[in-house]
């Protein structure tokens, strides 16, 4: 099995800030059938803009797997925007030799609306 690295950004083009990272990673670049590989699916978002509302995990075909597990959250700072982080880690079994791509994962998200504020009291309070 070859390292597969895939690194997905999905970015506001308005404001230029990250909206969701999407990065796969595998723990080893080599492999021989039958041994155990581990990945990781690592996805950051900003909860101030989107909500991760799915995650459909790899449709391994040619291989064993075993089902992902997670997530574990934890938070980190991308452009000093406080994101949170979700993280998965599963396990697949090669079968024979050779290069081997980790399909791909699909992470849908919504992005929030921008909340307008209308000024209902006119300077004059609400009551």
């Amino acid at each position: 099995a070859r390292q597969y690295n895939k690194n997905h950004n999905a970015m506001n083009q308005q404001s230029k800030k990250l909206t969701v990272d999407v990065t796969v990673t595998v723990d080893r670049q080599t492999s021989v059938p039958g041994e155990r590989v581990c990945y990781t699916v690592r996805i950051v978002h900003d909860p101030q803009s989107t909500e991760i509302t799915r995650i459909i995990p790899p449709d391994f075909k040619e291989v064993y797997a075993e089902k992902m597990v997670g997530p574990v959250k934890s938070v980190t700072f991308v452009d000093g925007i406080r994101c949170m982080v979700y993280e998965f880690t599963g396990f697949f079994y090669p079968v024979q030799e050779g290069p081997f791509y980790i399909p791909e994962v699909v992470v849908e998200y919504q992005k929030h609306q921008s909340l307008h504020k209308n000024n209902f009291h006119n300077g004059r309070g609400f009551f």
